[in-house]
């Protein structure tokens, strides 16, 4: 059973957090980590810190390209993840009457829709998969502009 509910705003350069803990319903501050590896690692110390079981943490992660990288880094770790609909948790900042949009309010959102219970798993594609969807795809683009190229010249 998770002890702290941690929503992730995710960012191509920054990733925002936000913890909630669950035994007095309280938020902590805020936070930013990096999309680097020195950022991820000190967000898992800050998680260690809190508890070295990671079965305490639900981590949620918002539904974008960004938020591969932190995703990987900490499955890899042994944490929890699932996945949290960036349209949902807009439509849910709204609707708490934060008509603001920020980074900070962002992650306590998804930090507060983990209490919902219905969400599900995050799953990850595999690289190697990822990589020859992505190919493939630039090979596609790179033909039509091929074809369009002729289609020009004559």
């Amino acid at each position: 059973m998770a002890k702290y509910h941690v929503g992730l705003d995710v960012g191509k350069a920054r990733h925002h957090v936000c913890i909630r803990d669950l035994s007095n319903n309280t938020y902590g501050r805020a936070f930013s980590v990096s999309n680097d590896q020195e950022g991820l690692t000190h967000l898992v110390a800050f998680l260690d810190a809190l508890s070295l079981d990671h079965d305490d943490f639900l981590i949620g992660v918002e539904s974008c390209p960004y938020g591969l990288n932190i995703s990987y880094f900490l499955m890899s770790a042994g944490f929890n993840l699932v996945e949290v609909n960036t349209f949902r948790a807009g439509q849910f900042r709204k609707a708490k009457g934060k008509k603001a949009k920020t980074d900070s309010i962002d992650a306590r959102c998804v930090a507060e829709i983990l209490s919902f219970g219905d969400h599900k798993p995050l799953c990850m594609p595999e690289p190697v998969l990822d990589n020859l969807k992505e190919l493939t795809r630039f090979r596609s683009d790179l033909s039509n502009e091929r074809t369009m190229t002729i289609i020009h010249l004559r």
